[in-house]
């Protein structure tokens, strides 16, 4: 069975460090951030509905040609 090898290069490592000490200094800041994402995503999703539930209101509304 063949074992997956994970090549980590010295920079990938650093960046890494550089992150984990971010998060462990500055993880009760996090939280706030992803709170305004959600929140931000939330009234995104909101106003896509909103525009597709006009758009279809329009579409239905809107006087249908007849050819005769």
């Amino acid at each position: 069975m063949k074992k997956p090898y994970h090549i980590v290069t010295r920079a990938a490592r650093e960046s890494a460090a550089v992150i984990e000490q971010f998060c462990q200094s500055n993880g009760q800041i996090l939280l706030p951030i992803v709170n305004l994402i959600e929140s931000a995503s939330q009234v995104v999703e909101t106003v896509l509905h909103e525009i597709q539930v006009h758009s279809l209101t329009r579409l239905r509304l809107r006087p249908t040609r007849c050819t005769a």
